[in-house]
């Protein structure tokens, strides 16, 4: 990666130096401390302030309530973890927080699942196909209200701001959908394989 890395500064230094674009590219490196500030302080207000009320909805028992809605999906994708384990709780969880669009307090909730799941699997070091299918349903994340995509674009005043809600929930919902069926075909072709 380094390597990458070395390669792509020397090409700008290069590309810079041969159409006489040296200055523009010092000055941008300059302006990087300052715009990463920057764009941390908004995006990162934003993902305190979520984080905050999602933490609200889990003490108030929200999240608990609109879990148990997800409890049969959950065993369903999960069929080999005993039904009365908290990793459905913590998949549950992590669920809603994902159709809430707060994708980055989902996060958390999916390691503690891994860790439990690492312990019904006697700490094998390899992944087991329950923890595969949680990084599938986590990583793409269906959501109903994308508010961190939306506040982000809102922030840096995007012409479409909230007009992409209904595609954002379309995306989401299709790229989790193929993902997990992609991903139980694998595991059945796996099972066959053994």
């Amino acid at each position: 990666m380094n390597k990458i890395w070395l390669f792509i500064i020397a090409f700008c230094f290069v590309y810079a130096i041969a159409t006489n674009n040296l200055d523009s590219l010092i000055d941008n490196i300059l302006d990087v401390p300052q715009e990463s500030l920057q764009l941390l302080l908004k995006v990162g207000g934003l993902i305190v302030i979520y984080n905050g009320i999602f933490n609200i909805a889990i003490a108030s028992g929200i999240i608990d309530r609109i879990g148990k809605l997800f409890r049969k999906l959950s065993y369903l994708l999960f069929p080999s973890v005993p039904k009365s384990s908290k990793i459905h709780d913590y998949v549950c969880s992590n669920i809603t927080a994902n159709l809430l669009g707060l994708g980055i307090a989902s996060t958390p909730i999916a390691l503690k699942t891994i860790k439990e799941m690492k312990k019904i699997n006697n700490d094998s070091p390899k992944a087991s196909r329950e923890m595969i299918t949680l990084i599938v349903l986590n990583y793409t994340c269906f959501t109903i209200f994308p508010l961190t995509v939306i506040s982000i674009r809102e922030k840096y005043n995007s012409l479409l701001g909230v007009k992409i809600w209904l595609s954002l929930i379309i995306i989401t919902f299709t790229v989790s959908v193929i993902s997990l069926i992609i991903n139980a075909i694998i595991a059945r072709m796996n099972k066959w394989n053994t």
